[in-house]
């Protein structure tokens, strides 16, 4: 992404899918698209990593991070380098080969899962290096 085309932080995360007791669950313009074409798939497989990332969600707003397995559910990628020299943490919610890459953080006001990156094709278990530095780059700009 070059410094032209590259949202300000207003404008980073604009849609909040999930709202709850707890928090907020908000993505980027890029991983709601990722995920409304999640949620637009017909086969079997894509209808169950469907279900599984909106009840993460659901389970995350009304209850925080302490209501989800994080071995499983809500999962610890590693610290990587937000752009400003800082680390920060990236987390993922998973569901069989689909992985939204994010931060926890107070977003508006509130506690929040800010999804940033989507790896709809997970083909192995370690997180793409790649995807990773990127999240880590957008979450330097929230």
């Amino acid at each position: 992404m070059d410094k032209r085309s590259e949202p300000s932080a207003d404008k980073l995360c604009t849609h909040v899918v999930k709202r709850g007791a707890y928090g907020d669950v908000w993505l980027s313009e890029d991983a709601k698209r990722d995920y409304d074409i999640l949620i637009r798939r017909r086969d079997e497989q894509g209808a169950r990593q469907a279900a599984t990332i909106k009840r993460y969600f659901e389970r995350f707003a009304d209850g925080g991070p302490d209501y989800l397995d994080n071995s499983q559910m809500l999962k610890r990628q590693g610290r990587v380098k937000d752009g400003a020299g800082k680390q920060v943490t990236v987390f993922a919610f998973k569901a069989y080969q689909w992985r939204l890459y994010g931060v926890l953080q107070h977003y508006r006001g509130r506690p929040s899962f800010v999804g940033l990156c989507v790896d709809s094709q997970k083909k192995q278990n370690k997180a793409d290096a790649k995807i990773l530095s990127k999240c880590g780059i957008l979450a330097g700009k929230l």
